[in-house]
């Protein structure tokens, strides 16, 4: 479970900056606080998959970009 959860934290975090997107910002495309969108980024919570339909979306990306390596 670790594993899968530094996975999707530094995927999301390469996706973030890749699009030039901050903690603040995600939070408002998706309607979350900035604290819980650090909390991904940071592995201290990992996104339900509800939640990272919705980072993926907000990205224009897809779940699996997020999920792969």
């Amino acid at each position: 479970m670790k594993q899968e959860q530094n996975q999707v934290r530094l995927r999301l975090l390469q996706v973030m900056s890749q699009k030039g997107v901050n903690s603040v910002e995600m939070a408002g495309k998706i309607g979350i606080s900035p604290r819980a969108v650090r909390q991904f980024v940071t592995g201290e919570k990992i996104p339900s998959l509800t939640r990272l339909y919705t980072l993926a979306q907000a990205l224009g990306v897809s779940v699996s970009e997020l999920l792969e390596d």
